[in-house]
């Protein structure tokens, strides 16, 4: 298991959230539809326990905006449409979507959201952390 395996998992799982509008597996500056989330690797520990075994921790960050200066969506609708995918996210963490893949997985909570500038004016982002164990064994 690595991160190019997990981090193509995740972003498949996370087209899978109706609300959820693009996805990509890179810190991408300008998305296309909103909301949208970007999906960033963060760090990775490993502990060896034995000459067969070795745990490694995966840590993911998704980063998720959504416009707050859009003529066509008020303000109040666009902090709405913005908590309901932040909801999703954490629905789907919970749900253990990578049950199948991974042997834990730890989310670690949202970030303060915050307003930031970018080219199509100012939008709303927070980050969802968490982490993934894999046990692998080398026999």
């Amino acid at each position: 298991m690595n991160y190019t395996t997990l981090l193509a998992q995740i972003v498949t799982q996370l087209g899978t959230i109706s609300k959820l509008k693009e996805v990509n597996n890179y810190a991408r500056s300008m998305p296309d539809l909103f909301p949208a989330a970007n999906v960033l690797a963060g760090a990775m520990e490993a502990e060896v326990g034995d000459s067969v075994k070795t745990q490694r921790t995966y840590t993911f960050n998704i980063q998720v905006f959504q416009p707050l200066e859009d003529d066509e969506i008020p303000r109040e609708d666009a902090e709405a449409a913005f908590f309901a995918t932040i909801d999703d996210i954490v629905t789907l963490l919970d749900d253990r979507f990578l049950a199948d893949t991974i042997d834990y997985l730890e989310p670690l909570g949202v970030g303060e959201p915050g307003v930031v500038e970018m080219e199509n004016g100012k939008n709303i982002s927070a980050i969802v952390s968490f982490k993934c164990r894999v046990l692998e064994n080398k026999a």
